[in-house]
Order: structure tokens, then sequence, then C-alpha cells
């Protein structure tokens, strides 16, 4: 994500850039010299800097030393699992002063934020969708074409599948097939007559001219948050395999492991067994990898883990191991959410979500085919799924 922030900011950058060098007025396009940059400041010789800290993007355009405007990108991950994502310009008085004095052409606002749906908030609650609003802003001082874009649900109530309170799985399954359309729209002001006239041409259906102010707004669906990866739930009655189908046809029992999800290509990377624990009725998950062997137990109302029989101490900030590097390399990764789930994620391309009584696993696609046991084979075919009683196995 940190990555995505540098990209995106230095692409804004490059966007104005030659938005600013290459604009057309109602009569002509102009082409100003490189040194004007963003702000015109043809006189000046400017150098833009990139600083990252931490979850932050810091992208300034300095002259001798001295910032002349700024424009800060912040990633945040918050409370429910979503992520938000924020951005603002700021000018400097230096700057103000002279490109307002000079009548310069300018980008005068760029600023917004929007919430993005985790994957984890949505799989036994109804996930948020995409949602926020940017306001931007450019010109000239005293007629400045100013842009709000927003992003919203059409409906903001839609209903979640009764099913959820009492059967995750079920739940997950009918919840799949559940699309949130969203309403994007575009509100101009002082827009120029030629982008006015494009538009209308362009985008006839969707444009619409209200004394000053032109709008664009429709419609686009969008798919739930984990549908970007496979997932599987189980718990103690019923099944959803990977392919969207469920099955009651097994047992989970306290002697033995069910095979949950196993890596079944050649490499043989991983297994995912789920047992019962009768005394509390909750669920017992053991995976073994080609190097550990990794537990997660409901104890009282903690989910512990542990990794070759040593409990990890898992916390809502996470944990990973080996500890974060330059290159992202990891074994696993464990992290609490709030008191109701807490995931573990391997390398090997799979996350196990624990909520006690239900267990989720999300699949990586490059695993498409070549995964077995209840969650199935994930080849987006649930007609071949196999009936067979799965086999309790010692793990």
């Amino acid at each position: 994500m940190r990555r995505i922030l540098r990209t995106l900011s230095q692409r804004v950058f490059i966007f104005f850039y030659f938005a600013v060098r290459y604009y057309k007025t109602d009569g002509a396009v102009l082409q100003l010299p490189d040194s004007c940059l963003l702000i015109l400041l043809c006189v000046l010789q400017v150098v833009p800097v990139f600083v990252q800290e931490g979850n932050t993007v810091h992208v300034t355009m300095n002259h001798y030393d001295q910032a002349l405007w700024g424009l800060i990108a912040h990633y945040a991950r918050i409370a429910d699992g979503n992520q938000e994502i924020s951005f603002k310009l700021s000018h400097s008085n230096r700057e103000r002063n002279i490109t307002i004095t000079n009548g310069y052409w300018r980008l005068l606002r760029f600023e917004g934020s929007f919430i993005l749906p985790s994957r984890k908030s949505g799989a036994l609650h109804p996930p948020p969708p995409l949602h926020g609003q940017a306001t931007v802003s450019w010109g000239y001082h005293d007629s400045a074409t100013t842009m709000l874009v927003s992003i919203k649900p059409e409906n903001a109530h839609e209903k979640w599948p009764e099913q959820c309170v009492i059967d995750s799985p079920t739940c997950l399954q009918t919840a799949s097939d559940i699309s949130t359309s969203q309403i994007i729209s575009l509100q101009f002001v002082n827009l120029p007559s030629w982008m006015i006239i494009t538009m209308h041409s362009l985008f006839s259906d969707f444009v619409m001219d209200e004394g000053n102010m032109t709008t664009v707004k429709f419609t686009f669906p969008t798919k739930l948050p984990w549908t970007t990866r496979g997932i599987c739930a189980v718990n103690s009655v019923t099944a959803l395999s990977l392919d969207n189908s469920t099955t009651h046809n097994f047992k989970l029992n306290q002697d033995c492991y069910t095979i949950a999800l196993a890596d079944c290509s050649p490499s043989s990377r991983f297994i995912v067994g789920i047992k019962m624990i009768t005394i509390n009725s909750t669920l017992s998950v053991r995976i073994l990898t080609q190097n550990s062997v990794m537990d997660m137990v409901q104890e009282n109302s903690d989910i512990k883990v542990y990794i070759n029989g040593t409990e990890i101490e898992v916390t809502a900030a996470g944990v990973q191991y080996p500890p974060k590097n330059k290159d992202d390399i990891f074994v696993y990764r464990a992290k609490k959410w709030d008191e109701e789930m807490t995931d573990l994620e391997i390398n090997s391309g799979i996350t196990v979500q624990h909520y006690g009584h239900t267990v989720i696993m999300l699949v990586e696609s490059k695993l498409r085919g070549f995964t077995c046991g209840l969650c199935g084979n994930f080849n987006s075919e649930n007609s071949d799924e196999s009936n067979e009683t799965p086999k309790c196995v010692q793990l």
C-alpha cells in the first residue's frame, strides 16, 4: 500500500504537470516552459521532493529548499478493518503571494478521502460499499473551475440475508450474489464551454446542466470485498466450498481432524484441518506447512495462536514472522480483529479467519484447481464437488 501511495502521488504530479504545460483555452492550446510546472513560476527553478514516512507520502515542490506547495497522501486501516485513503494539497504563503499577484494559472485545491471496504469487514456483517469524495479546483484565482467527485451507494440500506444470524456458510453463499450499485457523481462549476459540449456529446444520457453547474452521474456495480479471493466457510453443520456450493455431508470429531482445505498440487504446501472442541462447542484449527505446525484454538473468549507448540501474542496491531522487511517476505502474519475474529495468513496464499464457531478460509487465485477437502477444488464449477464423506485424520 505504501508503494501504491507513492506511485499514485507521483502520477498525480505528472498528470498535472502535463495538464498545465498543455492546456486549452477557448481559442488555442498553450505550451508553457518546463520550469513553470503547476504553479507557473516561470522565473523560478523548482524541484519535486518525495518523502515517505510510514503510511504517509509527502510530495513537495521546493525552491532553494523552501516549499512552494505540498501534497500529502495518507493510508490508514480503521477500527472496523476498512481502509481509508486521504490526500490534500497545501500552498505556502510565498506561492500564494507570487501566483495571485501575477495572475498565474494554478492548481488551487486538491483534497479528499475514500473508504475502501476490507474483505474482513464483510465476512459476517454487511460490507460497506466504496464511498468518499474529493474536490479539485484549478485555473485563475478569480475564475477557477471546480470539480466535486463523490462516490456513494445507490441503496444505502441494502438488506442483509437473515441466515447470517444463525448459519455463516449459508449466509455467505446467499450474500455472494449481492451486488451493490454505486453512484459516482461529478459536479463542475465554471467549466469551459468546450468541455461541456464534449461531455454532452460523449455522455448525453448522464450529463445534466443546472444553472452554472454541470453534473455527470452514473451507476456501476461493485462486487463484495472478498470476491478477489476464493472463500470457504465451515461450522459444525455446514461447509461452503470455494465454488459456492454448500454441503452437510460431514461430521466434525473431537479426536481427529477433518481436512477442510489442502494444497493438492504436486508441491503440496499446506493442509488445514478442523476438529470440534466439545467442552465449549468451538472449533480447533491446525495448519500444517512444510516447516511449521500452526494451531488456532479458542480459550475462554480469546482465539489463541500457537506456532510449533509455542503461543504467540496476537494484537490488533498484528504480528509477522520474520519481522517486516523491505522485500515483504513472511512465513506467517496474525492479527486480532476486535473480540470477534483472529486471522492467520501464511505465505502459501491462504488466510484462516477464526470466529470461534465458524472458520473462514480465503484462498488466492493462484491456487485455482489445486485445492481439495471440504472447500472443494476451486475450479469455478460446483457440479463436480465430491460427495464423499471426508476422512478424519491425525495431524
